[in-house]
C-alpha cells in the first residue's frame, strides 16, 4: 500500500519502523537533488528535440523533407512517450554516478520513443517508408549519442563534486539512542550524499562518539552551530514514548533555516505537514519545512539574477550620475560597506551610496539617522528620502548575499528606540531565515526609516514574516513594481 504523502497524523498511531523503502515516497531532500532531477530532465527532452531537427536536417541535405511542422510533431509525440516511460530514481543523484545504471534505465524510454514515433509516422502516411527509416535512424543515432555523452559529463561532474562536498547535505542529529546510531551509521555512505554534522541532545548528552559522529553538545549549541555552519537539515531521533518533546525542540529552532525531519517510532507526533520522505535511504518524517523550498529557491535566484542583471544595465546611466553628484557634493568615497545581519544570521557587507560626511559615518548604526541629521550631506538627504543609495545592493544580489525582495537587513547595534532590535521583538531572528533584500513587503507597507518606538519595528517584523510565509514569485514582481510608489511616498525617512 502506497502511503500518502499528505496523511493526516492527528491521532493517528502507526510504526513505520518497519515499512520497505518502496513503500515510503521517495522525496529526496537534498537541496540540488530536486533541482538538478528537473534539470536533467529538461535536458534530455530538449536533445530529443534537437535530434529531431537533426534529422530532418540530414533529410533536406539528400534533397528530401519530412516538414518542419511534422517533425516537430513527431518529437513532440516523442517527448511525451519518453517522458511517460523514464523511471524517476534514474533522474536521482546517486544513479545519475552509476553509467551502467544509466544506460539500463535509458533503454526503455529512448526505445519506447523511437517505436512511437515511426509508428505515428507511418500511420500518417506522412512519408514513403525509406524516408521514415531515414529519418528516425539518423533521430536514434544523434539522440543517443548526445544523451550518453551528457550522462557521461554529467556523472563525472557529480563524481568530482560529490567529493568535494559540494552536493552532500549537512544534517544534524538530535537524540543519543539506538535510533539516531542505526540511522547515522546509514549515512557513511558517501554515495548517499549526507553529511552529519554532529549529534546534540537535551539534556545536554556527554562528549563522545555516537555512531561515528561527534556529540557537539545540547540544543543551545546546535543553535550556534546552526548560525556558523550550513546545516540543511535536523533530525530529531526521539526515544521511545518521547515524542511529546518534538513541538518544544520546534520552538526552540524556529529561527533556523533549516527543515525538521522526525525519524518515526511508535505513534506519529501532531504535525502541519506530515509528508513522508527519506533521507541516506532511511525513512523520515518532515515535521517543519524550511521557508523556501529547493525549487522555490532555484526560481527565486534566477529571477534576482536576471532582473539585477537588467537593472544594472537600465539604471547604469543614473548610477554614474549619482557617483558624480556624491563626488562633487562631499570629499570622501562615493561607496559605503557596511556590515549586516544576512541569512542565518551571517554577517554580510552591503553597499551603498555614501550618504553621510566620510567622517561622521556610524559603521554599526549606533545611532538613528533622525531629521535634519547634520551628518548627512546635501545630495545623501536627496538619496535617502527616494532610497536611491540602496541601489549599489544590485551588486550584492548578483553576488548571492541578498534577494532583490526579502526582510531588509539591519546593522549589528540599530535599535527601536532604546532597544536592540532581537530583544524588541521575540520573532526578530525568523527574518533571517531568507535571504535579506534590497526592499520587502514591510517597505511597500510604509514602514521604513527611522523606528522610533518598539510598534515601528513589531509592524516590520510581522509584515516580513508575512512574506517569509507566502512567497511567490508574483509576489516578489508586485512588491518591485510597488517600490518606486508605495515604498518611497509616505516614508519616514530623513
Amino acid at each position: 500500500m502506497i502511503l500518502s504523502s499528505q496523511m493526516a497524523l492527528h491521532g493517528r498511531n502507526a510504526d513505520v519502523s518497519t515499512l520497505r523503502l518502496s513503500e515510503v515516497q521517495r522525496r529526496s531532500p537534498s537541496v540540488p537533488a530536486t533541482v538538478l532531477a528537473g534539470t536533467v530532465r529538461a535536458s534530455d527532452l530538449f536533445l530529443l528535440l534537437a535530434a529531431g531537427i537533426i534529422a530532418e536536417a540530414v533529410l533536406e541535405a539528400k534533397g528530401a523533407s519530412v516538414g518542419f511542422e511534422e517533425t516537430i510533431a513527431f518529437t513532440l509525440f516523442g517527448l511525451v512517450v519518453f517522458q511517460l516511460l523514464a523511471n524517476p530514481r534514474a533522474y536521482g543523484v546517486r544513479s545519475l554516478q552509476d553509467r551502467r545504471a544509466q544506460l539500463r534505465a535509458l533503454a526503455l524510454p529512448g526505445a519506447g520513443a523511437a517505436l512511437a514515433m515511426g509508428a505515428m509516422m507511418l500511420m500518417l502516411h506522412a512519408l514513403r517508408p525509406g524516408r521514415v527509416a531515414i529519418w528516425l535512424a539518423v533521430w536514434a543515432l544523434s539522440f543517443g549519442t548526445m544523451l550518453l555523452a551528457s550522462r557521461f559529463v554529467l556523472g563525472s561532474l557529480l563524481i568530482h563534486w560529490r567529493r568535494a562536498g559540494r552536493l552532500v547535505r549537512r544534517v544534524a542529529v538530535v537524540g543519543v539512542n539506538d535510533a539516531s546510531k542505526s540511522f547515522i551509521r546509514a549515512s557513511v555512505d558517501p554515495a548517499r550524499m549526507v553529511e552529519i554534522v554532529g549529534v546534540y541532545g537535551a539534556p545536554v548528552p556527554q562528549a563522545g562518539i555516537h555512531g561515528g559522529a561527534l556529540v557537539r553538545g545540547g540544543i543551545d549549541d546546535l543553535l550556534e552551530h546552526s548560525r556558523k555552519d550550513h546545516v540543511d537539515g535536523i533530525v530529531f531521533a526521539p526515544s521511545p514514548g518521547a515524542n511529546d518533546g518534538l513541538q518544544a525542540l520546534c520552538e526552540r529552532l524556529k529561527s533556523t533555516a533549516a527543515d525538521i525531519f522526525v525519524i518515526p517510532s511508535g505513534a506519529y507526533p501532531d504535525s502541519p505537514c506530515g509528508e513522508l520522505c527519506e533521507i541516506a535511504e532511511r525513512p523520515v518524517l518532515l515535521y517543519r519545512a524550511r521557508p523556501l523550498n529547493d525549487w522555490q529557491q532555484a526560481r527565486k535566484r534566477v529571477f534576482d539574477v536576471a532582473a539585477s542583471v537588467a537593472l544594472l544595465v537600465a539604471l547604469s546611466p543614473l548610477l554614474l550620475l549619482i557617483a558624480l553628484a556624491i563626488r562633487l557634493d562631499s570629499p570622501g568615497p562615493i561607496l559605503f560597506r557596511q556590515p549586516r545581519t544576512g541569512f542565518r544570521n551571517n554577517t554580510i557587507i552591503v553597499y551603498k551610496f555614501r550618504t553621510m560626511h566620510s567622517r561622521m559615518t556610524d559603521l554599526l548604526a549606533n545611532v538613528q539617522t533622525k531629521r535634519n541629521d547634520p551628518r548627512v550631506t546635501r545630495v545623501g538627504k536627496w538619496l535617502r528620502k527616494t532610497s536611491l543609495d540602496e541601489l549599489p545592493q544590485l551588486w550584492n544580489v548578483l553576488s548571492g548575499s541578498m534577494s532583490l525582495v526579502g526582510p531588509r537587513p539591519h546593522a549589528p547595534n540599530t535599535k527601536a528606540g532604546d532597544t536592540p532590535f532581537h530583544q524588541a521583538v521575540a520573532e526578530y531572528a525568523l527574518r533571517h531565515r531568507v535571504k535579506p533584500g534590497i526592499t520587502g513587503w514591510a517597505q511597500v507597507n510604509g514602514w521604513r526609516g527611522e523606528t522610533r518606538t518598539l510598534e515601528d519595528i513589531r509592524q516590520r517584523v510581522r509584515h516580513d514574516l508575512y512574506y517569509i510565509e507566502n512567497w511567490t514569485l508574483a509576489l516578489d514582481l508586485k512588491i518591485l513594481l510597488m517600490t518606486p510608489f508605495k515604498g518611497l511616498v509616505g516614508s519616514k525617512v530623513f
